[in-house]
């Protein structure tokens, strides 16, 4: 969980809006549950629309 937690962090200060990330946990015997949280954030992704890039950050935070 702490590294996703990062990985958040990272993206959002990369432009990432925090909508766009999703962490689920699913059982592989859970196929519906599977296709629900699928059909879900692909709706939410239609929403957001087509990603849109902010301003660079420089490689060392620079920019």
């Amino acid at each position: 969980m702490r590294r996703f937690n990062l990985m958040s962090t990272v993206l959002e200060q990369l432009g990432v809006e925090k909508e766009r990330v999703r962490l689920e946990w699913v059982s592989a015997a859970e196929g519906t549950v599977f296709a629900k949280v699928i059909n879900e954030f692909t709706e939410d992704l239609k929403r957001l629309g087509p990603f849109k890039e902010k301003s660079r950050v420089a490689a060392g935070g620079e920019g």
